[in-house]
């Protein structure tokens, strides 16, 4: 009963507390360079059927190539084959001139099978990664981009229809519901009614909730309300924010509940109350590939999930990651309690969202004014008190609290007005490009802005486009910096929806 109880005050207060990674408090720096280093990378997974993968620049399409149609004897013709991969911890995600992932593990084993097949040796066909938004995948296979998706991409009649599937690589799957430390727990299917779930825009899982409802309005039971939180996040986004407590509950499939489970301490997963059983996911192609498809079958039963090679990859993902901290700690509700004027202030004067802000501040400090970091950085916004007190801030003594907060939010403005408010970018994005120069240097974003340019990608676009060659030349702390946030972001917005509807409710009542 306290859980609940501090869930409530947790949506009053539109307040949360979600530390990732636990990540070490930095200092601002206005223009630090990037460091490019040029390694060769290789995984070495123990096992008859796995050895070294090499990553190369070659390896790696950013942006779009030219189209191109056509089955195997096409792909042989050209040399390599481009398959899609959502740009994901679980899937495929970059470190430096380092790549990981399920898909880029499989995929290199796929490449060496597809060559010994092919009777190729020394191998004449290579896989060429292409790591895209889950929302464009589809679209960018028919249209000729791209040979194949790799994305644990959910096997379905509707797709069936617009593209064909390989042998499914994981069967007997269920969608299941998986809930946060501090959500009502449940029993049934029916204790469903009524609730928030929120899931990621475009899934599959849309469909299955939907279904779920019409049942329960003929048995006389509210609806479960279907909340969509944003196309940028992934699956072990969702439950990293159901851990955290930020959202109450997901719907996930099983085996991605259970790989992430042992990383995410705080899930409630339940098994046994599914909205989908038997579901398949597996690699596509487009239709009339079927050289392709069969080759992509004959390697498919050898690294399922069960196999050994299978199960070795899956536990592979599940190593050196750290626990994240319980998002309802009643230290974190009083803090930003406490701050939150201060956030709205000079928000509203500098014309910035009090949330985004605030989110900023807990990823910096965890909303601790007495934060100093190793190399000086001071309190909430965690600026160095030579930064602040100088141009182009001129806000001295910063271990003052309210001193604190003006200054981290004049600098965010000064970086939005001096790099980023003249471009072609929406209002999200243009304070997304400002994080990542809050904490690597407006210098070092502009200059992958401009290779995102010549590379293809979206210059304009955080996530999915330039992040990626963000963790490539400087490394994970920006890219996790600005995620981070995001997620804070969002919850945030889902505590403020909340609040707008226990005011409409008191309001109609009165």
């Amino acid at each position: 009963m306290k859980r609940f109880i501090h869930f409530c005050i947790f949506l009053m207060v539109i307040v949360c507390h979600f530390a990732c990674e636990n990540a070490t408090v930095r200092s601002v720096r206005l223009d630090p360079e990037i460091t490019d280093t040029a390694e060769s990378y290789a995984i070495n997974i123990k096992g008859d059927s796995i050895s070294y993968f090499h990553w190369a620049a070659e390896d790696e399409i950013l942006g779009l190539p030219k189209t191109a149609f056509g089955d195997l004897d096409s792909i042989i013709a050209r040399g390599y084959i481009r398959v899609l991969v959502p740009y994901s911890k679980t899937y495929y995600y970059v470190e430096g001139m380092k790549r990981y992932g399920l898909a880029y593990d499989l995929l290199n084993l796929f490449e060496k099978e597809l060559n010994r097949q092919l009777n190729f040796n020394p191998p004449r066909v290579h896989v060429i990664f292409m790591p895209v938004s889950r929302e464009h995948i589809l679209q960018l296979l028919n249209d000729g981009y791209a040979d194949m998706i790799a994305s644990g991409y959910t096997i379905t009649p509707e797709r069936e229809k617009l593209i064909d599937f390989s042998l499914p690589t994981v069967t007997g799957v269920k969608d299941i519901v998986v809930g946060g430390p501090s959500a009502p727990p449940i029993q049934s299917i029916t204790d469903l009614a009524g609730q928030h779930i929120y899931i990621r825009e475009n899934s599959s899982y849309q469909a299955s909730l939907i279904r779920l409802n019409d049942s329960l309005r003929r048995i006389g039971l509210k609806p479960v309300h279907i909340e969509f939180i944003g196309h940028y996040l992934e699956a072990e986004d969702m439950l990293e924010m159901v851990n955290g407590g930020l959202i109450p509950y997901t719907i996930i499939a099983e085996d991605l509940a259970t790989l992430w489970n042992s990383v995410y301490k705080d899930l409630k997963v339940y098994t046994n109350i599914a909205v989908k059983t038997n579901v398949s996911y597996g690699w596509a192609f487009r239709k009339n590939s079927p050289k392709l498809k069969a080759a992509v079958n004959k390697f498919i039963p050898t690294i399922r999930k069960g196999t050994t090679t299978g199960n070795m990859l899956y536990d592979k993902y599940l190593k050196n990651k750290e626990r994240l901290r319980n998002a309802q700690s009643p230290e974190a509700l009083a803090a930003l309690n406490n701050f939150r004027t201060l956030f709205q202030k000079y928000g509203n004067a500098y014309s910035l969202d009090w949330l985004l802000l605030s989110a900023q501040a807990f990823q910096e400090s965890q909303l601790k004014q007495e934060t100093v970091s190793h190399a000086g950085a001071v309190g909430l916004m965690q600026l160095l008190p030579s930064t602040a007190a100088n141009p182009p801030i001129n806000i001295p003594n910063i271990k003052n609290a309210e001193n604190n907060v003006h200054a981290g939010v004049k600098y965010m403005r000064y970086l939005i007005d001096n790099y980023f408010s003249t471009e072609q970018m929406d209002t999200l994005n243009v304070h997304l490009f400002a994080l990542a120069a809050y904490n690597a240097g407006p210098g070092n974003v502009r200059k992958l802005r401009r290779e995102a340019m010549e590379k293809g990608l979206n210059a304009n676009e955080w996530f999915n486009n330039v992040e990626i060659l963000a963790a490539q030349h400087i490394g994970v702390e920006p890219v996790q910096y600005v995620s981070n946030i995001y997620k804070y972001y969002r919850a945030y917005m889902v505590l403020k929806h909340y609040k707008v509807l226990r005011d409409q409710h008191k309001i109609a009542k009165k």
